[in-house]
């Protein structure tokens, strides 16, 4: 029987290698990107869905701040939606920041929008939680995201529109 340079016959060493591979194609598939998406979800949804100046918020800690729905023609989409709300205005001057600050809304892929809390305040800048009475699924924007009522002047600047939003901070100048 021919041995390798270690000494062990190759044969064996063929056997070997072929049931070490044979055995990790055994094991469980690895999940799909839609389980991942799912689990990435529900975490989100039971964990911080959003930091706002130092406050970390759950999807829950938002709800209980009280909603209100709103339908709008989505400007994305193209279509009427009814998004469950709540005043964006109010969280941020309760998390401590000032009409004169300017602010940064950062989305979970770093897009980032900038602008002052008093703009916020006076187009009616809404934060979504719910589209179409469900959680925001991440890869439709969510779980949370900025929306404008149709009668504000930022509908139409689709750039503070800040989808998949995660947190919202003093901007650096």
């Amino acid at each position: 029987m021919t041995k390798n340079s270690f000494g062990f016959p190759k044969l064996g060493v063929l056997v070997l290698s072929t049931l070490l591979v044979a055995g990790c194609s055994a094991q469980d598939p690895a999940p799909t990107t839609s389980a991942l998406q799912d689990d990435f979800q529900a975490e989100i949804e039971t964990t911080i869905a959003l930091t706002v100046g130092s406050q970390d918020f759950s999807l829950e800690a938002l709800q209980q701040r009280g909603t209100t729905e709103i339908e709008i023609l989505e400007p994305f989409k193209k279509e009427k939606t009814t998004f469950t709300v709540i005043d964006l205005d109010q969280l941020l001057i309760d998390s401590g920041f000032t009409a004169e600050d300017r602010v940064e809304t950062i989305a979970l892929n770093d897009y980032r929008y900038a602008d002052t809390v008093q703009a916020f305040l006076d187009n009616e800048s809404l934060l979504a939680i719910y589209e179409n009475g469900e959680p925001i699924p991440v890869s439709e924007g969510g779980p949370v995201r900025i929306i404008f009522a149709e009668s504000s002047p930022y509908y139409s600047v689709l750039d503070a529109w800040n989808w998949s939003l995660s947190k919202i901070e003093l901007a650096g100048d």
